[in-house]
């Protein structure tokens, strides 16, 4: 993964955690190398995640979809069920660390916004930290290599989070176009929204005015949350 990165002390080869992040950071990179990077992370801790939310207006965002390992966190303090998937024997590919957690409900979407001190964006929250009035969070017009949708990758899942830095958005949110629909908060006829686009969405599917409705209570594999921050928590 290329020469002069850092790596660990009486372990020849192995990038330190920082180069691992730097390799995922690095759009010039084949997407093999950052998967391979991101990969290693989820193993050994996820740096990335201890990154700050980045302003977006009146709110800030968190920069990558919520995470399983996030998501066990907040497990641990609470009598949340687990996500749909995490008990499935076939369902190991969707289950890395740095994954972002996906088989939760709205209403736990929600519940995890509240205790990581956060919330839920509205729509036009999240069309916000996506970019709008951009098409795609990157720009305007269609950039290859810059978001996961269909045929992106050979596994039934979403990538680890923010392998995909050449699709970020002006405030800084990575994986707002494609990887997994987001929940955000709202009603339309009892179903709630979900934007973005997903892993499995088409081409024509995924960026910023990428929009579907759900039932609250569903949990599929291509749903996951991110969270928003007012101000005044900063």
């Amino acid at each position: 993964m290329g020469g002069g990165a850092p790596r660990e002390a009486g372990r020849p080869g192995r990038l330190t955690p920082a180069a691992l992040a730097a390799v995922c950071d690095d759009p010039a990179r084949p997407l093999p190398e950052r998967l391979a990077a991101a990969r290693e992370l989820g193993d050994r801790g996820d740096v990335r995640l201890a990154r700050p939310p980045v302003p977006c207006g009146a709110f800030r965002a968190a920069r990558f979809p919520v995470t399983n390992g996030e998501y066990a966190r907040f497990l641990e303090e609470s009598a949340t069920p687990p996500p749909r998937f995490w008990r499935d024997p076939a369902w190991p590919h969707v289950n890395g660390p740095n994954q972002p957690v996906t088989g939760v409900t709205r209403d736990e979407a929600s519940a995890f916004a509240a205790w990581a001190g956060g919330r839920l964006p509205t729509e036009p929250e999240w069309e916000l930290l996506a970019g709008a009035p951009r098409a795609y969070p990157w720009g305007h017009a269609w950039q290859d290599g810059a978001c996961c949708f269909r045929g992106v990758l050979e596994l039934r899942a979403p990538p680890p989070v923010g392998v995909f830095p050449a699709g970020a958005s002006p405030c800084g949110a990575l994986d707002c176009a494609g990887t997994v629909w987001e929940w955000c908060d709202g009603d339309e006829g009892g179903l709630a929204p979900v934007r973005g686009g997903a892993w499995n969405s088409l081409r024509e599917g995924v960026g910023v005015a990428a929009r579907n409705l759900y039932k609250p209570g569903d949990r599929w594999s291509n749903i996951g949350l991110r969270v928003v921050y007012d101000q005044l928590r900063f």
